[in-house]
């Protein structure tokens, strides 16, 4: 496996995970909203879940897999760390807008 398919073990991991969660909470709020039933829910999403972090854990151990593991991680540690450098950059930036269109003080220090 390369780099590229660690980064997709890494999305699919994220979307089971997601679908764990959110399908609880819908199920919760609204019974009955799903017509169609998936199979062994919520086992399977654990087996599948299981399994991928499974491959990720083998990539590191195995000599081979190693140089790919360790690009996945950092490529993903790349993508986190952004995600919150420009979540915090545009909260600072909405802050600054709220100010300047509300006319208090802050607004002078720009």
């Amino acid at each position: 496996m390369n780099s590229s398919g660690g980064v997709g073990i890494l999305v699919y991991l994220a979307i089971a995970v997601s679908h764990l969660r959110l399908r609880k909470r819908m199920e919760k709020e609204n019974p009955g909203i799903f017509k169609i039933k998936m199979w062994l829910f919520p086992y399977l999403t654990y087996a599948t879940i299981i399994s991928m972090i499974s491959v990720l854990i083998l990539m590191a151990f195995i000599d081979s897999q190693r140089p790919q593991f360790i690009f996945t991680m950092l490529f993903s540690l790349i993508v986190i760390c952004s995600f919150f450098f420009i979540r915090r950059k545009k909260a600072k930036y909405m802050e600054n807008e709220l100010n300047i269109v509300s006319g208090s003080p802050n607004s002078e220090k720009l």
